[in-house]
């Protein structure tokens, strides 16, 4: 072959070279600008990945499904080591996290010292009662623990400069007894009270200088109310309305110079406790001082503390 022609067939493969090197360049073009072209590239190398695989490895094992649940509520909580914490406040009003107490002496003796204290997980949360009637979330893992030295509620809430705590639950507590000093008072849930916010929220509405004095955790199916002027009656827990939040009906009636001392939660057939100074005392029939709510109460029984509590 002469060599004008082997010059000629070099020729030609380079153009065809080039020409088909245009071709794949115009296509990858396509191929990042074009979505469509893009998605049928992907579905034609899926396809061929499948078809090279082994039938045993390629079909799939688990199911899935079609059904969609957007109101799953998840919890970055749920998935944290839950530890068991003893929530105490004391009489400065400071809070402080320590390792849970379970022992009834201990728990005792923490309550003389202290005004409240809880046990709870670590998932859960307190409900911080004051007595402007407002009720705060807080989580227990931001308290101090250990060594660390206590801190006064209002670190961890927006509240008045007045607000004294009278209460302190955790969250999974059911049903509470909330009172004021004017001898007003409701049943509410503590499901409804959890809030994110750190104003909290405004669970009992008072009027005339009132202030909420108490709060319990119920558990019995009595109440026994006394007033400062010596006064006691005990109802049914029933006679109480259950509300979200409000001003509550009166517990005992009271006269103009009078006010409610205190309240306690019993069961008739166990009796009525009380302590003075450093005496527990009981009465085991307390049959006198049944009666309707709003009803103006009886005289104390004989030896009942001068302060006019069940605590002392």
């Amino acid at each position: 072959m002469r060599l004008g022609s082997l010059r000629k067939i070099d020729e030609k493969n380079i153009k065809d070279e080039i020409q088909k090197l245009n071709e794949e360049l115009k296509y990858l073009n396509k191929l990042i600008k074009d979505k469509k072209t893009l998605d049928k590239f992907i579905v034609s190398e899926l396809d061929l990945i499948k078809n090279d695989l082994d039938s045993d490895i390629k079909d799939r094992k688990s199911v899935i499904s079609s059904e969609q649940n957007n109101n799953t509520d998840i919890s970055i909580d749920e998935f944290k080591e839950i530890e068991k914490f003893t929530i105490i406040i004391n009489k400065d009003f400071q809070l402080k996290r320590i390792k849970v107490i379970t022992d009834e002496k201990e728990i005792e003796k923490i309550k003389k010292e202290n005004l409240f204290l809880v046990n709870l997980n670590s998932n859960q949360k307190i409900l911080l009662f004051v007595s402007s009637g407002k009720v705060y979330t807080i989580d227990p893992n931001i308290l101090p623990g250990g060594n660390s030295n206590p801190k006064s509620f209002i670190y961890f809430v927006d509240s008045m400069p007045n607000d004294k705590v009278t209460g302190l639950l955790s969250s999974i507590d059911e049903e509470l007894l909330i009172v004021s000093k004017n001898a007003k008072g409701f049943i509410s849930n503590t499901e409804s009270l959890v809030t994110n916010q750190k104003k909290g929220k405004q669970l009992f509405n008072l009027k005339n200088n009132d202030i909420v004095i108490k709060v319990l955790n119920l558990t019995k199916k009595h109440i026994a109310c006394v007033t400062k002027l010596q006064k006691m009656l005990i109802f049914e827990i029933d006679a109480l309305p259950k509300l979200q939040k409000g001003g509550g009906v009166q517990l005992i009636k009271i006269k103009k110079d009078d006010f409610l001392s205190d309240v306690t939660q019993l069961t008739i057939e166990d009796g009525l406790e009380w302590s003075t100074g450093s005496k527990n005392r009981k009465l085991d029939d307390v049959e006198f001082w049944i009666g309707k709510r709003a009803q103006a109460g009886k005289k104390v029984p004989k030896f009942f503390n001068k302060n006019q509590k069940f605590d002392g």
